[in-house]
């Protein structure tokens, strides 16, 4: 390899999602990372770098450390641990290339896995959500993270004038992606009755709005590679608001704008050059949002957009096409990393249900309630 040759995605994998009982976050971590390395065909001993982002089931001060020496990787260079919530993989793309291109560190494994579904009860898991707001001014009143996300979809349905009914099309669509794809968490399709007839959450949330807990993992590696096989990253951008509701701006629309908008400048290409995105899905109405603040689809428009196919396997621009968290199933950290993953593998051909034709490929990860966006533009490939 040569300093002349492009940073991208040498390698791509994810593990089963679902639930995986007797398999801990460590050993997700172990069978992501194996799959990745195997992917990019190259020698583990040749990653010089490692990135995580934590976990929910068994955290380490020294996280990322304690992951490469359960990997038996003895010769890191560059070792981090990105804690942005779910805008932690995104941002780990950036700053893996940002390492390499500085000389820290030739080939950096990214990889997280974690075991919420099977390794939390339900009060522990309802716990951590509570947990997760402001510890003076949201927790003592036990807001949890879905109803945080509830209040940011009353806002944007009311700013619209939008009908909460129409949510539910975004569910729809998520499954219909996700029946073509035999490994989906959930794969059955579903009619926009069923999900405006489901379980109450937080209000307009109901139960099919919300992404499934679940086990899992994903891993890249980093690194340079001939043109043509490396998945190059076009363009990044990360914004940053607040950190906690409370301190939400409540502007008309969330730093998701500022995040994509660096993507695409530095990428150089328009919403309309795109061949697919992946859009994170930890609730439906987030998907609506972020789709319009970036500029991908008109301001109050995303949820019809979805109801005509729009963002459908076969439409205009398919979204989410490995059935998203909605469908595939959400294991916490590793969320975003399975949106990068599908989109690396769109880009190279080599998706299940490929589509991307060798366009640019969008993917956006998204951190607190609304509040802390990744953005990546992805290319190149074979």
């Amino acid at each position: 390899m040569t300093a002349t040759q492009p940073i991208g995605i040498l390698g791509a994998a994810r593990t089963p999602v679902g639930k995986t009982p007797g398999i801990d976050s460590l050993t997700l971590h172990a069978q992501a990372a194996h799959a990745a390395i195997t992917d990019a065909g190259i020698d583990p001993l040749a990653i010089d770098g490692i990135i995580t982002f934590g976990s929910f089931t068994r955290d380490y001060v020294m996280h990322s450390a304690v992951v490469a020496e359960f990997l038996g990787l003895r010769r890191i260079r560059y070792a981090d641990v990105v804690r942005i919530g779910g805008a932690s993989a995104a941002g780990a793309v950036s700053r893996a290339v940002a390492a390499i291109s500085a000389g820290r560190c030739d080939t950096v494994l990214i990889v997280s896995g974690d075991d919420q579904l099977s390794g939390l009860t339900r009060d522990l898991a309802v716990k951590g959500m509570a947990e997760n707001r402001h510890y003076q001014y949201e927790a003592p009143y036990g807001v949890t993270t879905p109803a945080a996300f509830a209040m940011m979809a009353r806002l944007y349905l009311q700013r619209h004038h939008l009908s909460e009914e129409l949510l539910a099309h975004v569910t729809v669509q998520s499954r219909r992606t996700a029946s073509k794809l035999p490994d989906a968490m959930y794969g059955k399709p579903c009619t926009v009755g069923e999900v405006n007839s489901s379980k109450p959450i937080a209000d307009p949330l109901r139960m099919l709005h919300c992404a499934p807990i679940a086990d899992g993992g994903g891993a890249l590696v980093a690194g340079r590679g001939a043109p043509g096989e490396v998945v190059e990253v076009l363009g990044s951008g990360e914004a940053h608001s607040n950190a906690h509701l409370v301190f939400n701006p409540f502007d008309a629309s969330s730093a998701a704008a500022a995040s994509a908008g660096h993507a695409f400048q530095q990428a150089g290409v328009r919403p309309a050059d795109l061949g697919a995105a992946q859009v994170y899905d930890c609730f439906a109405s987030v998907v609506a949002q972020v789709l319009e603040e970036a500029g991908i689809a008109p301001a109050g428009r995303a949820l019809y957009q979805f109801a005509d196919g729009e963002y459908d396997v076969d439409g205009g621009l398919p979204v989410n096409l490995n059935g998203g968290l909605l469908s595939g199933g959400h294991p916490g950290m590793p969320g975003g990393l399975l949106h990068v993953v599908e989109a690396a593998e769109q880009v190279r051909g080599s998706a299940r249900v490929p589509v991307a034709g060798g366009k640019p490929v969008f993917v956006h990860c998204l951190g607190g309630i609304m509040s802390n966006h990744a953005t990546l533009i992805l290319g190149g490939g074979s």
